[in-house]
């Protein structure tokens, strides 16, 4: 199998669990180094990153609540320190808020 991509560097938030986990795998298997960050699965996104390591790829988890908005670069940051650059991004890390539609205490500004 060719791997298609050789030399990126992909970062896919939410991916310690689930479509982002699946996504980062198959970034790996295709020959990407991958970061994944979490917002509360340290264990999970540690066992993810070994698994990408296990396709032959370099990979780290980073801590990021990506429903804050003062912590959503921090993952970009740390991708380019630790791997000098960023090819690929994936927000596939989701947020939600629960209430009344229109409710002013439900705003998230």
């Amino acid at each position: 199998m060719t791997k298609t991509l050789a030399g990126k560097v992909a970062l896919v938030t939410g991916g310690s669990r689930g479509i982002g986990a699946a996504i980062a795998m198959r970034f790996a298997a295709d020959g990407a180094d991958v970061a994944i960050s979490y917002a509360a699965s340290p264990d999970r996104a540690k066992q993810v990153a070994k698994q990408i390591e296990s396709e032959g790829a370099r990979a780290f988890a980073v801590k990021a609540d990506q429903a804050d908005p003062k912590q959503v670069i921090d993952p970009v940051k740390s991708v380019h320190a630790h791997f000098g650059k960023l090819d690929i991004l994936v927000n596939n890390a989701g947020s939600y808020i629960t209430g009344v539609v229109g409710d002013p205490a439900a705003d998230m500004t």
